[in-house]
């Protein structure tokens, strides 16, 4: 491949890179996935001289655990801070609607409200169903920083392979 062409290729893989790390905090974007999309693209165009298949290897697989990280840590701030089965279920189907209804912010209120409203109609009281929905929201905030510092890594491994 010519020189010019691989610097066009980087550019548009780190370009790819970069809307993935929004896509962290924008959850209409798919985040890993884009960051995991740019880093093969740059492998397949380079037939994987530079970029090889133990690294996308690696890095597919912290997209995977990235992609659960949304729901697993939700679910476990609301368990952890006392929630019911009620209160998870609304919680992710708070999550759900949130991002139907109001993208991409709404996912955040989604969470609060959907698990408030699942533990109101389990407990039928307003202070355990106030705390489940906080512990929903800091699970999913936790959640935001996990895929953050996954992200990073992998734009780390990408670019100290091309070093």
């Amino acid at each position: 491949m010519p020189e010019k062409m691989k610097i066009v290729v980087l550019i548009l893989s780190l370009i790819l890179m970069l809307i993935g790390l929004m896509g962290v905090f924008l959850p209409l974007l798919p985040g890993l996935p884009l960051i995991f999309l740019g880093a093969l693209l740059y492998a397949i165009s380079t037939h994987f001289q530079v970029i090889g298949g133990k690294l996308l290897l690696v890095l597919g697989i912290l997209t995977a655990a990235g992609l659960s990280m949304d729901w697993v840590a939700t679910l476990w701030g609301a368990k952890k801070w006392g929630a019911s089965r009620g209160g998870m279920v609304g919680g992710v189907i708070g999550i759900i609607a949130g991002m139907i209804l109001y993208p991409p912010f709404g996912i955040l209120i989604g969470v609060v409200v959907g698990t408030m409203i699942g533990e109101a109609l389990v407990q039928k009281k307003f202070k355990p169903a106030l705390k489940a929905s906080l512990g929903s929201l800091a699970g999913y905030m936790g959640g935001i920083l996990i895929k953050l510092a996954l992200s990073l890594t992998m734009i780390y491994l990408f670019l100290r392979a091309l070093l």
